[in-house]
């Protein structure tokens, strides 16, 4: 284990750890920039074009540009996005995801009972409490009613 600093070259593979009170920011290829919080892990599965990182553990945010398309996953959901902004909590056992501006593809196991990704807008918030479900609404307004049906997320 090496302790960063500022100027750090990553490279795929590597797996960064921030302690208590600590917090990073990465500034990737084409202006992206992701931020991960204290007692957090996430590992550079992927570097370039379509870059992926993954959540191990805590949060992280990421914000794109229009450069590129990033993947910010965790072990139950996962978002990429172009030009948008989202922020990600998760571990083994649960996962969050919010859509702070723009828009990102959403995916999971069983998404509603769909294996498929879902575009999501600016402002919507979804968790994964460890189970094959996810429930999505406004993050001011979360929905009681999980994923009966795929509701229609057009703002207006």
């Amino acid at each position: 284990m090496y302790v960063g600093a500022e100027g750090v070259r990553l490279r795929e593979g590597d797996i960064l750890e921030n302690g208590e009170r600590g917090f990073a920011q990465l500034e990737l290829s084409g202006g992206t920039i992701a931020v991960f919080g204290p007692s957090s892990r996430i590992f550079l599965f992927r570097l370039g074009s379509g870059a992926e990182i993954v959540l191990l553990s805590g949060w992280l945010k990421g914000e794109g540009s229009s450069s590129g398309a990033y993947r910010y996953s965790s072990p139950l959901l996962s978002a990429s996005t172009r030009s948008g902004t989202v922020v990600v909590r998760g571990g083994e056992e649960i996962a969050e995801i919010f859509v702070e501006s723009g828009s990102a593809n959403v995916s999971g196991d069983g998404i509603c009972g769909h294996d498929d990704s879902f575009q999501w807008h600016a402002h919507l918030y979804g968790h994964a409490p460890g189970e094959p479900t996810v429930e999505v609404g406004k993050r001011s307004e979360p929905w009681e009613s999980g994923c009966r049906g795929l509701p229609d997320f057009r703002e207006g």
